[in-house]
């Protein structure tokens, strides 16, 4: 033997994880179980390499395989009478870990509804401020293009003593303008 390489998990380690992620009163919580289904972390200690702990879960066998299906995903779910949505990712140099954080749907869903509302009254004020700039840029162009279409009729109906003031703009407007000047 060359020599020997030792690798011990620490635990606690991953307990912190769990727990930072996990809110209390379940409305978030995060697990890591095996390939089996066995609670490898949980905020609940009781439920650790408790072969029982993911038959809490509604339809936990089809929810198990959906778990152990895929290197990543999601999945709904029910346990205790509550609706959870869950994202999952296998951990990498493990046999089969899955660490699994999983939301209240209705918790979920009211942050969604926030998040869109707000997106919505964004889109709401940034459209308003549009037309403002856009009244604003139109009420510009049409004053330039006013004066020069009085000239014009003017000049067209015969009347040649009319005077247009000279432009100072450089744009289109103005150089009509100065041409009819």
């Amino acid at each position: 033997i060359q020599g020997v390489v030792y690798f011990r998990l620490d635990n606690d380690f991953l307990n912190a994880v769990v727990e930072n992620i996990s809110s209390k009163g379940n409305e978030i919580i995060a697990y890591i179980i095996d390939k089996d289904g066995r609670m490898l972390v949980h905020q609940d200690e009781s439920l650790i390499m408790n072969d029982e702990a993911m038959k809490l879960v509604d339809d936990s066998e089809e929810v198990l395989a959906k778990l152990t299906s895929s290197d990543n995903g999601n999945c709904d779910y029910s346990m205790s009478g509550q609706k959870y949505i869950s994202g999952y990712q296998a951990i990498e140099g493990t046999e089969g870990w899955i660490v699994v954080v999983a939301c209240l749907e209705n918790i979920f869903t009211e942050s969604m509804l926030k998040s869109t509302n707000t997106l919505i009254i964004l889109d709401i004020a940034a459209v308003v401020i549009a037309l403002v700039v856009s009244i604003v840029i139109a009420g510009y162009v049409s004053k330039g293009v006013n004066r020069v279409k009085k000239s014009l009729v003017a000049i067209s109906e015969g009347d040649f003593s009319v005077k247009v003031k000279k432009s100072k703009s450089k744009d289109e407007i103005g150089v009509l303008q100065n041409a009819t000047a």
